[in-house]
């Protein structure tokens, strides 16, 4: 259930990128990527799609964007850098914000409005999910 592989964060960060050199090899960035996606789904309550090509780009900037704040912490970055990385966070969780589910409708590849499911009826279980495969 992707919305973040480590294709899709090589063509958001580019090859040379921290996260994408040692993402393969660290445990932390699986976690990292289901809580990243875990916040997408419970502010939207969109379904994380089965394949990656089936997500919502917009969801999916939203996931790379929360992901890349999240492993910023595990650099050693400048004052300015961490600014950056804090204001994208922010424009993903207010772009979440707008597409709260009775807000707003969030259209999908197909240009339909995209259906949520209702927390009772999720099939998204972010602790059961095995995210290796995707490195």
């Amino acid at each position: 259930m992707p919305l973040i592989n480590i294709a899709s964060l090589t063509s958001f960060l580019g090859e040379n990128s921290f996260v994408t050199k040692g993402a393969e090899d660290d445990s932390g960035h699986a976690s990292a990527v289901a809580q990243a996606e875990n916040i997408v789904y419970q502010k939207t309550l969109i379904p994380i799609p089965d394949e990656i090509e089936d997500a919502i780009p917009t969801l999916q900037f939203c996931a790379h964007a929360i992901y890349i704040y999240m492993v910023s912490f595990k650099q050693k970055l400048d004052k300015d850098e961490i600014g950056r990385r804090e204001k994208l966070f922010d424009r993903a969780i207010n772009m979440l914000d707008t597409y709260t589910p009775g807000k707003n409708s969030l259209l999908d590849n197909n240009g339909d409005p995209a259906t949520t499911d209702t927390p009772e009826s999720s099939t998204y279980d972010v602790d059961n999910t095995d995210r290796s495969e995707r490195w």
